[in-house]
């Protein structure tokens, strides 16, 4: 029915902080539930099910450049090399500390709209959380946003970079690891078959660059690196790009 369309739409534009449309004149009293999925922190859990509660990917790109708009900006004192996102399309920052409870506070920005909103709904959905929370969260969750669909290989391969460098700096601040250590020789002699241009530790992972992605959406790409890996590649985050997306 019409008007449980329009109620979810009103519940869902709460949970995001979004402006609605005219769309909803009637007010539902109505509460989204919001319940932690396992290795999720909360916020997360609330943010992906509010994305994926918009009626269409035209939405929730307004949603991304929505939250990128009323972000602040960085200082420039942060804008430093230390803290840029390798492998993204687009200049990203990214900032982690520690609070006195011992939760997690970050802070992001970018030169891109679309990748600042990206960027926003990380820090949105990570502050607040403990270290290992955060280190526990799988890259993943942007597809169950509805999100990875509308983006272009480049940003969705940025994306995962920009969760890698968070938990990089979230377990250098813990003093813990992400994910063990990454034995990248051994990687790279696996990954050999696919005459990749490049293999490089990147975040909690390893950045591949290969002509063989061309033409690929990012889940074929992980299923090839994930063929050629067989078990080794259980728990590694692999971005996967071409020649031209890493020269971009």
């Amino acid at each position: 029915m019409a008007w449980k369309r329009v109620a979810a739409l009103f519940i869902t534009c709460q949970a995001l902080h979004y402006t609605p449309t005219k769309h909803t004149s009637r007010r539902h009293r109505i509460r989204m539930r919001a319940t932690a999925t396992a290795a999720r922190p909360a916020k997360l859990d609330t943010l992906v099910t509010a994305m994926a509660g918009l009626p269409d990917d035209k939405y929730r790109y307004k949603q991304l450049l929505h939250w990128a708009q009323e972000a602040p900006s960085l200082p420039a004192s942060d804008q430093i090399e230390s803290n840029k996102v390798p492998g993204c399309l687009s200049t990203v920052y990214v900032v982690a500390s520690l609070d006195e409870d011992g939760t997690v506070l970050l802070q992001g920005d970018s030169d891109a709209q679309l990748t600042k909103g990206l960027v926003v709904l990380l820090v949105k959905g990570l502050s607040g959380a403990l270290p290992e929370e955060i280190l526990s969260v799988d890259a993943s969750f942007i597809k169950e946003c509805g999100v990875a669909a509308s983006l272009t290989p480049g940003r969705n391969n940025g994306f995962v970079n920009m969760l890698g460098v968070v938990k990089a700096k979230v377990a250098a601040l813990s003093g813990g690891t992400v994910g063990g250590a990454i034995d990248v020789d051994a990687l790279s002699a696996k990954l050999a078959a696919l005459q990749p241009t490049a293999v490089e530790a990147s975040g909690s992972g390893v950045r591949v660059v290969a002509a063989c992605f061309e033409g690929l959406a990012p889940e074929k790409r992980q299923a090839l690196v994930n063929a050629v890996l067989g078990p080794d590649a259980d728990g590694v985050e692999v971005v996967c790009e071409t020649p031209g997306e890493a020269g971009s």
